[in-house]
């Protein structure tokens, strides 16, 4: 279940001899789903294909309904109606959300049919421009991961280069050290000195950190060069999620305990380093990983690790492809988050009446 929709990607089915002995649980066309137990709230319609369907035990069904079916279903994702569950969510370790409580909800209907369902419309049209940058995002991912793994492995050479590439231990042209100190608990908005931890890796930072946004007041702890590489020197998940590094280009930044900090020579590009990390060493990290409840990755295996060098110009012209590549996702997702942020602006306006949209003599 998704908000609106339903993802039908991964459709389960129950055996034949099962399906009467829960035929009541069933959700057809023009009925509402909405989730009561786990991630609470999630509302929305089934596709015609799924008219019949048996519904999870984790989710009741809105049926009956006397008004326009997607009227209602935006309502109840509304603010005000996502707020009131959201209390409930943070009420207990396993919350649930009562049948009696959904009964309560109070939503705000226009008279007139055609005018809720002129509302749902607008509101619809919306969800498809979202979804439209969605499948775009997702196609632009897929191409530039698929470059970079022609581009970092020599199966596609850019424009004017040619040559074979060297293997070399990443040591013989790099240094490692450990970054010390620091976690969450120091870090301060308005502290006086940036700092990295190693969880933001995962979390907060891409291939190329330009802009630090996590400060301190505390001046203990390892202070970057420009140009270090920093990689994760811990994971409670796979081994494999260790490849992650970022290039680090900001001078005197504190780098907090569990971070590897590999510093190149002149001959690797910080930006490629990082790039081929991430892209081409997820095997053999996680192979030289260490731990069974926590996986280790230690800068001493990781200088041994082999990669092949391309030279320095090579380098930089493939950092420049990818961030260019990129940047084109960047741009979608900027799009899609004002797309989303403009969606819950005209949910907020035109289900609570503030903004009425223009009437006929049939709707007045």
């Amino acid at each position: 279940m998704r908000p609106g929709w339903v993802d039908t990607s991964n459709v389960r089915y129950v055996p034949d001899e099962v399906a009467p002995l829960i035929r009541a649980y069933r959700i057809f066309r023009g009925d509402i789903f909405i989730s009561v137990a786990g991630t609470l709230g999630i509302v929305g319609r089934i596709p015609n294909e799924l008219s019949g369907a048996n519904l999870t035990e984790n989710a009741d069904r809105i049926t009956s309904i006397d008004c326009d079916a997607d009227y209602l279903m935006y309502s109840l994702l509304s603010g005000p109606i996502q707020r009131e569950i959201e209390a409930i969510r943070t009420v207990g370790a396993q919350p649930k959300l009562a049948l009696g409580r959904i009964k309560r909800f109070r939503v705000l209907i226009p008279k007139s049919r055609t005018e809720q369902s002129r509302v749902a419309g607008v509101l619809r049209d919306v969800d498809q421009h979202i979804a439209v940058l969605e499948r775009l995002i997702c196609k632009k991912q897929a191409i530039k991961e698929g470059m970079a793994q022609r581009l970092l492995t020599g199966k596609t050479r850019l424009p004017n280069f040619k040559g074979h590439w060297p293997e070399v231990a990443l040591g013989t042209h790099a240094t490692g050290l450990r970054g010390a100190g620091l976690s969450k608990a120091l870090l301060n908005p308005s502290g006086r000195y940036p700092c990295v931890l190693y969880g933001e890796l995962f979390t907060t930072y891409g291939r190329r950190i330009e802009d630090v946004r996590s400060r301190t007041n505390t001046d203990s702890g390892v202070r970057s060069q420009a140009g270090d590489v920093l990689i994760p020197g811990s994971t409670t998940t796979v081994a494999r999620d260790l490849a992650t590094a970022s290039a680090l280009h900001s001078q005197g930044v504190l780098l907090g305990g569990d971070t590897n900090i590999v510093r190149s020579d002149k001959e690797i590009d910080p930006d490629w380093l990082a790039y081929y990390v991430t892209d081409r060493l997820g095997d053999r990290i996680a192979e030289i990983a260490q731990g069974t409840t926590i996986k280790h990755l230690y800068v001493r295996d990781l200088l041994k690790c082999r990669i092949v060098l391309p030279s320095l110009s090579e380098q930089r012209a493939i950092v420049a492809a990818l961030l260019d590549a990129e940047a084109d996702v960047s741009t979608l997702r900027r799009r899609l988050g004002k797309a989303r942020e403009m969606k819950q602006g005209m949910m907020q306006e035109l289900l609570t009446g503030h903004i009425r949209l223009p009437v006929t003599e049939e709707t007045a």
